[in-house]
């Protein structure tokens, strides 16, 4: 009955091919209505398919909707093993609700996996979101003790401004209050993370004041790729968008303060690239030192590569007002990228430092959080 019933799922797209929608649903709910029929004989064979990186999406989506209709508790481990493997966002979104519904019954095994993963320093954020219960309050609390006493073990793999966005959720007021105050003393922490942080406590305190401001946040950004908006953004210099400040040390203690800033920059520079494939690292020595030392001098460049650039950094900029970078800042995190980019130009190969940044950008497709600068590189001058 396993083989039969596990056949019939994953030939269901071909059976169904050039029917109508009608009787591909009539199939379906048939087949999940033998499946519910049988689960005693079903839920191992099902839990395989989650794991079988041969299973089709057809064959996926089935399986998730006949484990999400049984409720069946013998199907969590199952779950979790998926979570841990599986790199498609849509069904991860699914698995990681299903998870999240059956409560208490799977936050203990869903504890464990994720100590296990916290232990090799390995953030899954779709099986953190799973979290519920008594339980789950407990495991976040804990951890977010253990993050206040011990930092550094934290340090470059664990998502602390997804992670706490659970106390809204796991917690009763004063209970989620209290780590995040903890947490917005940390004078180590970016100015990002705490702009979260700052979030969820108005989140926590008044969530009628936090969607009013969320709403007029997103209406901001819409006003500000809309013509007239972004007319006059673009007709303004640099100089008018950013506030006035101190030129700060970017090293190893300071940097992530400015990662998505040193992100945004590299970024820009890599669209360039892609772009023009003649550019060379000299190239980009010059547009970064011509733009740094011109722009608060409404400097709009001398040529269509620096125009672009500057154009892309004003916008970038606008979209991180909530950062409220200052013009030091701004002029310390073009130096940082500059002085990545004379380190590697030293290597003697003319686009070192741009297939570096290429290899970064395009590498394996993957979604990155950091920006790929030269961590040794610190920026303590005006070269």
């Amino acid at each position: 009955m396993q083989l039969e019933l596990i056949e019939k799922l994953k030939s269901l797209e071909a059976s169904s091919e050039n029917k109508p929608w009608s009787e591909f649903e009539r199939i379906q709910h048939e087949l999940i209505s033998e499946f519910l029929s049988h689960m005693d004989d079903a839920v191992e064979p099902l839990s395989q398919v989650l794991v079988d990186p041969s299973s089709s999406f057809s064959t996926l989506e089935l399986t998730l909707k006949i484990i999400e209709i049984s409720k069946d508790e013998r199907f969590i481990p199952g779950l979790i093993r998926f979570l841990a493997k599986s790199d498609d966002d849509d069904f991860c979104e699914q698995a990681s609700d299903i998870l999240f519904d059956y409560g208490d019954p799977a936050t203990s095994l869903v504890i464990k996996a994720l100590e296990d993963d916290f232990g090799k320093k390995v953030y899954n954020r779709w099986l953190v979101q799973t979290l519920n219960g008594s339980g789950g309050r407990e495991f976040v609390e804990k951890v977010l003790n253990d993050f206040l006493a011990n930092p550094g073990h934290y340090e470059g793999w664990f998502g602390l401004s997804h992670f706490i966005w659970l106390l809204a959720n796991v917690g009763d007021k004063e209970s989620s209050l209290r780590p995040v105050d903890q947490l917005l003393g940390l004078k180590f922490l970016s100015r990002a993370s705490k702009l979260e942080l700052r979030r969820l406590r108005k989140f926590i305190t008044d969530k009628e004041s936090y969607q009013k401001e969320m709403e007029e946040d997103d209406k901001k950004k819409v006003d500000l790729f809309s013509t007239l908006v972004l007319k006059g953004l673009l007709n303004s210099s640099l100089r008018e968008l950013v506030p006035d400040g101190p030129r700060p040390i970017i090293d190893d203690n300071s940097r992530e303060e400015y990662l998505p800033l040193l992100f945004s920059i590299e970024r820009l520079v890599f669209a360039e690239y892609e772009e023009n494939p003649a550019l060379k690292d000299s190239d980009v020595m010059e547009l970064l030192k011509n733009v740094r030392d011109g722009i608060w001098r409404d400097y709009e460049g001398r040529n269509a590569l620096e125009r672009s650039f500057i154009t892309g950094l004003k916008l970038e900029i606008s979209g991180m007002a909530d950062l409220a970078y200052t013009k030091g800042e701004v002029s310390a995190c073009i130096s940082h990228i500059l002085n990545s980019v004379k380190r590697h130009r030293e290597s003697g190969y003319e686009r070192d430092y741009l297939e570096f940044i290429k290899d970064f950008f395009k590498g394996g497709e993957r979604v990155r959080h950091e920006p790929p600068l030269d961590p040794s590189n610190i920026d303590g001058g005006n070269d």
